[in-house]
């Protein structure tokens, strides 16, 4: 069974002459019926744990501390990545790109032609490419009055509405762990639906919080209160997620390349082990987990942000029946020279893990790694669920 076999129909189907069969760690007997293919995969699915690596910034927050931009401006910015313009501004003489003025289906930015829809392809469509590339001035204002977005403001009070935390009788009722300014939720509404669907769902995961930022104490403060049942009454509370308060760790990379993580509670604490990381980072197949890790930006920046210097991830071939890593990030990028995540695999425990060149690292996209174009999460709760139900049909039609 091949995925390119199938991929023809949304609903697959096989035929086959009796005979025994593992599909995706499922033994079958088949004799002249027709099986589901999806349906198999579903049944497989659920005994295999998820390892859910998250972004903070843009990701599932939109603020960036760090970066000091607030709340408004990263609104604005979101929209200038994920609005895209023709790429036919480049100077003959110098090469140099200009400001564009022309949005991608031929309209004019011209403050008032209704714009395209947005959009959150993996593969930019040809002549065309996000306004943020070609022009960053405007970014953080991308949506005022007289900005070359202005057309797009729709969505931004879209966004906003979607992000306001439901008002109470009284505003002291609102925990401040996960609504900092009294008015918006500090993380994304989609983030904590996607826990509580899981666990409503039987499944086991791991929740793994990766920042470049100083943020992973506040992502840590929210998801107790989630776990003490302090967020919405819609959203059911999954106790487990307390365990990331004591679960913080600082990633870095030495001088030879390898990486190593430190307690953010005890310096003396340092696993340098390579296996024992991916163990601290990503818990065990038998339990729910959270833990956090602000990973080694310096390394990354100096390295000019090639992707095999960014935020690991591990996998293990002959461990993907058991559990299934997967990467939300908005910087994940379709591009050898500049992407976020450094790819580690190897066909099994007795293996070392040997980093992926960048092209490989692209190859896994829609199985292991995920760009979020974070307007789709605001507005779309189910957008997480919706990527990891992609991601784990896409494994299994690897399996042959």
């Amino acid at each position: 069974i091949t995925y390119a076999s199938l991929q023809s129909s949304s609903v697959h189907y096989f035929k086959l002459h009796s005979f025994e069969k593992s599909v995706d760690g499922i033994a079958v007997v088949v004799n002249q019926t027709y099986w589901s293919v999806l349906t198999l995969c579903k049944m497989a699915r659920h005994k295999r744990k998820l390892i859910l690596h998250f972004d903070v910034n843009e990701t599932i927050l939109v603020e960036d501390e760090a970066g000091g931009e607030t709340f408004t401006e990263c609104l604005n910015k979101i929209l200038c990545k994920n609005a895209f313009v023709l790429d036919n501004t480049i100077d003959k003489v110098t090469g140099e790109r200009g400001a564009p003025t022309h949005w991608a289906d031929g309209t004019p930015i011209d403050g008032h032609s209704p714009p395209p829809p947005l959009d959150d392809v993996w593969h930019w469509p040809s002549g065309t490419r996000p306004y943020y590339t070609v022009d960053k001035r405007h970014a953080k204002q991308f949506t005022e009055p007289g900005y070359p977005g202005e057309v797009y403001r729709f969505m931004y009070d879209k966004m906003e509405e979607a992000l306001r935390w439901p008002q109470p009788r009284n505003i002291e009722e609102v925990d401040k762990r996960l609504c900092h300014d009294g008015k918006h939720h500090f993380l994304l509404p989609a983030f904590f639906h996607t826990i509580s669907k899981l666990r409503e769902q039987g499944r086991i995961f791991s929740i793994v919080i990766r920042t470049f930022g100083t943020d992973a104490s506040h992502v840590a403060d929210a998801l107790e209160a989630y776990a003490e049942g302090k967020h919405l009454p819609e959203l059911s509370s999954v106790d487990e997620m307390r365990s990331i308060k004591d679960a913080q760790w600082r990633g870095s990379y030495d001088e030879d390349g390898n990486f190593y993580v430190t307690s953010a509670h005890d310096a003396n604490r340092v696993i340098r082990e390579e296996e024992k990381v991916v163990e601290i980072l990503q818990g065990n197949n038998e339990t729910i987990h959270a833990v956090a890790c602000t990973d080694d930006y310096d390394w990354w920046h100096s390295h000019s942000y090639t992707p095999s210097a960014g935020k690991p991830l591990w996998i293990t071939k002959s461990e993907l029946e058991d559990s299934h890593p997967i990467f939300f990030d908005d910087n994940i990028l379709n591009n050898t020279k500049k992407s976020i995540v450094a790819l580690r695999v190897r066909k099994d425990e007795k293996e070392s893990f040997k980093a992926l060149n960048p092209q490989q690292t692209l190859e896994h996209y829609g199985r292991h790694i995920f760009r979020v174009p974070t307007f789709k999460p605001i507005l779309n709760q189910n957008w997480f669920l919706e990527k990891i139900e992609e991601a784990e049909q896409n494994i299994c039609m690897d399996v042959e």
